[in-house]
């Protein structure tokens, strides 16, 4: 057991004969040498007392503690973790074991957990039943607890700021569309005049949303240009016409230029009777709530009346992440930006701060902090807004360390000076008609302020304050909340690279490996587990990044080998690889290609790293692009930055980029042989470097092409391989090249465009930068080529023969397209040694039974030298693409991915050696002119799964012959009957026939006939047909009703078939020989 002192406190100078404190801070030991920080909150300083009490009772009741006395000693234990312990001494009294922590020190360490009390104060004191909601509706997102315990049953500044009459009643209608009515008020004058000079402030809240927008002013006529302002910015957000504004009809509302405005922008005026605010309650009760928590804040942080500008600043700020009962379980912010806010960045408001001050704003004695007051969240900036006591300037950082139980403010004495900022609609002052229009400047919030009173120069300010002649001139109401991530220096014009960067050729000497040796029949074999260890290669001399990282950065044109799990052993995995390989002049010829590319497309500037930034490594990924026949095409070369060390919030916000279901690429190419569509692939040279970059982003130059010092970097202007945010701005670019030209993208497949003008119709699917053009007309395709070539460098493949690792052939003879897989097939044989194996005529033993449970530590030991999440990842990937006959066998093997056994290996080698047999299968699809676009079969295996009692169900959708959209899986939950479970396979199918009839639609082929499904158990049918069954399915989800919906829509028309004649029945267990053979002509496989 570690000793050591009793925790000491941090208190300010005592007032009487006692004073409550903010903390006490200490170090606990842990169960090994390294100490951790506990926080006590709410202590009482009495300067009688001899010792430091600690009341047991209180932890044990109140705070959730369970405490164990034993004869020497006490444990303190939370959530069964012991938190801090005592030692009973000689004499029956305990002392905590604990060391002091000095007030200097303090900021630094972590608190007690979060609890529902600090969300409550974080959330400006916002009741508590709202915060509950918020955490078990999941409204908001980095809303986390650390506590159970008990919320505080008195806060002592909602007393001060809560003390109103009983609340005006609220309006029974309410607008269902954003901008279709918004309510306004001002409120004013306050008593004392913000930093700014602002005396009023006026609030605009839409009524669908309840989004509200708040604008300080410095007079009531100032109203307009808010209203101006407001209107502008809201149409732009949400796209749709203010069209009516509720007011009180006050002077500063019924001034001449207001009146005409609204007029010729044709809204709506609506007004309460005077003396009656209750009609404007909206509006009003905002007002006034928003007074108290004025009161409340400023009560708490003990800061002058005057700083009630950053009070709304940072209120308005938190109050739209709110739950408002109107809104039915969701937050303002949410039903006006449509999306899940996040309230991780949101602290007590004034409490006590600790900002980083920069290094070349002091000298090496002074302290690497400032001591500040949290004020707000800046408009306009990424990070927090600071107070500094010391040199009465604002400061904005996005690095700073917070106590929010310790306030900077004055002294409890001087509290009774804070004014109340909560007028009641009585106290409001009467509307002035004689008000009228004057020109004014474009408005400023509080969050412009930067500066207060002045005081004699001390400390240096942190670089991140805001310069007093550059206020920030804030055209947008303050609600308006960015994303939370730091904020961004304007960037330093750098140097201009004016010649290519020079070559560094590999280290003379260096040892070069053995020229590779064709592989003959009569090979050495060795075992799977060999293989394994050798595609680790020697990494030594290399950056502490590893390359195995670095391969896994996603260039599109590596995406096939990254969706097979797998990077052919012929290709380099680093820089130091491919120089001492035999094909070392081919790689840094495709080296220096790339490096010439991305400097003629003005990828970056060569500069010196700024003091404070970040950078991101640098990697080469090396592969080999081979054409359909597996003949060598080129190297290539890709420079990628390494985007796992990444800061979100800092280095990127938003990653998505949309990319093509499979299923919806193999309904393009069924619809190509149907009508005779051809098909032509375009590849766009560097595409991601196309993307333009909104972050500040550094990258290390890359290994053997440095020049300068060792700290010159680039700035990256342009998105680059491998950085997280580079596919999103790549497709943004896309998207507006593509939308130019006339194409539009497709709502049931976001990565489609199409272009249909006549009977011109052009299909372009896009996976990142490979680029397919379907359609009829070699203009159209030879025009959109053209078009694209304006904006990028591109290579013209010609007519498609490998899309994505598949070889396709398009046989316009036989009206027929074919994908196959079948050079990737013989590379998974060859790499997992089973290419000379004995074929076998099933998937899976049948009706094989694996067992899930845990291996034996023998069995454990031989399965670390297999690669078996390898394997299943790589087969993964063809039964995604081509190979449907499989999907059931790679499914169920994936089970047991987190523990295999030697016997699911054997189910793996079963699968292999049917492939042997069965690698030249590929899907065929033909031409046909029937009326019936597609049909799907669903099938499920009741209670298949015997570990679990669960069901497998699955669907196979077959279009022009062959399968378009098929699935296997393990179902969500037990099912009690075989009906059940085919009647929730059947609602799954149904999902993907109401999205196959979507894009069919976009495509131009709309349909005006039910799509059949075909089942083999008529008790499903008939409960998809009629309330059937009742008492047997009564507890299923109201959702699978959905399929009876679409059944009476005339949507979906479920028609039985015999189990004998059941397609998808291969998608549900392991089946026979013949069942096989049955069903692989039916889903196209030839």
């Amino acid at each position: 057991m570690y000793t050591y002192n009793i925790l000491a406190t941090i208190y300010q100078d005592h007032i009487a004969q006692w004073l409550e404190l903010p903390s006490a801070i200490g170090m606990v030991p842990g169960s090994n040498p390294e100490t951790r920080a506990v926080e006590f909150t709410r202590l009482l300083h009495v300067p009688d007392l001899r010792s430091n009490l600690l009341s047991c009772l209180y932890l044990a009741q109140h705070k959730g503690f369970n405490i164990t006395i034993s004869a020497h000693s006490i444990d303190f234990k939370y959530q069964g973790r012991t938190l801090f312990t005592a030692t009973i001494h000689s004499n029956n009294s305990a002392e905590l074991d604990g060391s002091t922590l000095t007030s200097e020190t303090a900021f630094s360490v972590s608190t007690l957990p979060v609890d529902l009390s600090l969300w409550h104060r974080r959330f400006i004191h916002h009741n508590y039943a709202d915060v509950k909601s918020m955490i078990s509706k999941d409204l908001v997102s980095g809303l986390k607890l650390e506590s159970n315990s008990s919320p505080d049953s008195i806060c002592e500044p909602c007393l001060a700021g809560k003390m109103h009459s009983l609340p005006f009643p609220s309006s029974l209608n309410h607008n269902r569309s954003p901008l279709e009515l918004v309510h306004s008020d001002l409120h004013g004058p306050l008593p004392v005049a913000s930093h700014s000079g602002y005396k009023y402030w006026i609030t605009f809240i839409d009524d669908a949303t309840r989004f509200r927008a708040v604008y300080l002013l410095k007079a009531k006529s100032e109203a307009f240009e808010a209203f101006k302002v407001y209107k502008s910015w809201a149409e732009t957000q949400l796209g749709v016409k203010l069209r009516a504004l509720q007011d009180d009809k006050g002077g500063e509302y019924m001034s001449n230029a207001f009146k005409s405005f609204t007029e010729l922008a044709g809204i709506e005026r609506r007004h309460s009777t005077r003396n009656r605010p209750q009609q404007n309650g909206l509006a009003e009760r905002a007002n006034r709530t928003m007074g108290e928590r004025i009161t409340a804040m400023l009560s708490e942080s003990r800061l002058p009346a005057s700083f009630w500008g950053e009070c709304i600043s940072s209120m308005v700020h938190v109050w739209n992440m709110l739950p408002t009962a109107s809104l039915s379980g969701t937050t303002p912010f949410q039903a006006f930006y449509k999306r899940k806010p996040d309230v991780s960045h949101l602290r007590v408001w004034g409490c006590t701060s600790y900002v980083h001050v920069q290094r070349d704003k002091r000298n090496s004695l002074q302290p690497h902090y400032e001591k500040c007051v949290f004020i707000g969240y800046p408009a306009g900036y990424k990070g927090w807004k600071f107070y500094s006591p010391v040199t009465k300037r604002t400061v904005i950082s996005e690095r700073a360390d917070f106590d929010e139980r310790y306030f900077l403010g004055t002294s409890k004495a001087q509290l009774e000076a804070v004014p109340s900022f909560a007028c009641t609609p009585e106290s409001l002052p009467l509307p002035n008609d004689t008000l009228s229009y004057s020109g004014l400047p474009p408005l400023q919030d509080e969050g412009g302020d930067n500066h207060f009173p002045p005081a004699r120069p001390k400390t240096p300010t942190p670089s991140a304050s805001v310069p007093p002649e550059e206020k920030p001139v804030l055209p947008l109401p303050l609600p308006v909340i960015p994303p939370f991530i730091p904020p961004v220096i304007p960037p330093v014009t750098p140097p201009q690279i004016h010649a290519p960067l020079p070559v560094t050729p590999p280290t003379a000497g260096a040892p070069l490996e053995p020229p590779h040796v064709p592989r003959r029949t009569g090979r050495v074999r060795k075992p799977p587990g060999q293989w394994w260890k050798l595609k680790q290669p020697d990494l030594a001399g290399n950056d502490s990044d590893s390359d195995d990282e670095v391969a896994l950065l996603a260039d599109s044109e590596f995406c096939e080998v990254e969706f097979a799990g797998a990077i052919s052993g012929a290709d380099p995995r680093s820089y130091r690889l491919a120089m001492k390989s035999p094909d070392s002049d081919c790689w840094t010829e495709a080296c220096n290609t790339e490096i010439f590319n991305l400097e003629a497309n003005g990828t970056w500037e060569l500069m010196e790293l700024p003091p404070g930034k970040k950078v991101v490594n640098s990697g080469w990924v090396f592969k080999v692009k081979r054409l359909a026949d597996g003949s060598i095409e080129r190297y290539r070369a890709c420079l990628v930055a390494k985007g796992y060390s990444q800061r979100p919030g800092f280095d990127f916000t938003e990653v998505f980029a949309p990319t093509f279901r499979p299923a919806s690429l193999r309904l393009i190419i069924a619809l190509a042989a149907r009508e005779g569509y051809k098909m032509r692939s375009v590849d766009i040279s560097s595409a991601f470097t196309y993307g333009e970059l909104e972050e500040e982003i550094y990258m290390r130059q890359p290994e053997g092409y440095h020049i300068g010092s060792p700290n010159m970097v680039f700035r990256l202007r342009k998105s680059l391989y491998g950085l997280k945010q580079a596919a999103r701005q790549w497709n943004k670019k896309l998207r507006s090249v593509l939308e130019g030209i006339g194409y539009s993208r497709l709502r049931a497949d976001s990565s489609i465009y199409i272009y249909s003008k006549g009977d011109i119709k052009v299909i372009v699917p896009i996976f990142i930068d490979d680029i397919t053009l379907v359609s009829k007309s070699d203009a159209a395709m030879t025009s959109a080529v053209t078009e694209l070539s304006k904006h990028f460098k591109l290579r013209d493949l010609g007519s498609t023969t490998l899309l994505l690792g598949i070889q396709v052939k398009q046989d316009r003879s036989h009206h027929t397209i074919s994908l196959s897989q079948e050079h990737y097939i013989k590379e998974l044989l060859e790499r997992f040694n089973m290419d000379d194996a004995n074929p076998l005529s099933t998937p899976l033993a049948p009706g094989s039974e694996l067992s899930d449970i845990v291996p034996s530590l023998e069995e454990q030991a031989e399965m670390k030298s297999v690669p078996y999440l390898n394997a299943v990842g790589a087969l993964q990937y063809l039964a995604t693409m081509t190979r449907p006959d499989i999907a059931y066998a790679v499914s169920y093997l994936g089970r047991f991915n987190s523990n295999p056994a030697p016997a699911h290996w054997l189910a793996v080698k079963h699968l292999f050696r049917y492939l042997i047999g069965t690698m030249h299968y590929k899907l065929v699809y033909r031409a046909s002119d029937s009326q019936v676009l597609f049909t799907t079969y669903s099938d499920a295996s009741h209670g298949a799964c015997k570990a679990t009692g669960r069901a497998t169900g699955g669907y196979v959708t077959l279009v022009s012959g062959a399968a378009v959209g098929w699935s296997s899986k393990r179902q969500p939950f037990v099912t009690l009957s075989s009906t059940e479970a085919e009647f929730v396979a059947a609602v799954e199918a149904g999902k993907e026939i109401k999205w196959t009839r979507n894009i069919l639609t976009e495509f131009g082929f709309p349909l005006t006939l039910p799509s059949t499904l075909f089942v083999d158990n008529k008790s499903g049918i008939s409960v998809a047909k009629n309330p059937e069954h009742h008492g047997r399915m009564k507890h299923l989800d109201l959702r699978f009703y959905w399929l009876r919906e679409a059944v009476e829509e005339g949507l979906i028309d479920p028609l039985y078939v015999s189990t004998h004649e059941q397609v998808a029945d291969i998608l549900t267990k392991a089946v026979a020989k013949k069942v096989v053979e049955f069903a692989v002509p039916l889903l196209g496989l030839e």
